[in-house]
């Protein structure tokens, strides 16, 4: 069986050390994804949260934030 290049190249993106810009949005990703994970580490230990927390527990937050880490792994710079 023959792998396409295509994901070749994506897993040599994964692997590869990013730029510092991208660097920062898989660092701000994270912190938004474990935030948003919050209210549901509430529900499940049976803790009230607070109502401003309700904006959080909506489940494109916490997609959106698992997207951009990953998204932000894949521009890496050519080596020459």
């Amino acid at each position: 069986m023959k792998v396409p290049p295509v994901v070749i190249e994506l897993f040599k993106r994964i692997a590869s050390d990013n730029p510092k810009f991208f660097k920062w949005v898989q660092a701000l990703s994270a912190i938004v994804a474990v935030v948003a994970f919050i209210p549901d580490l509430l529900a499940f230990l049976e803790i009230a949260a607070p109502s401003w927390l309700d904006v959080l527990h909506d489940k494109t937050v916490k997609v959106g934030a698992l997207i951009s880490i990953f998204i932000a792994q894949l521009p890496n710079a050519d080596k020459k």
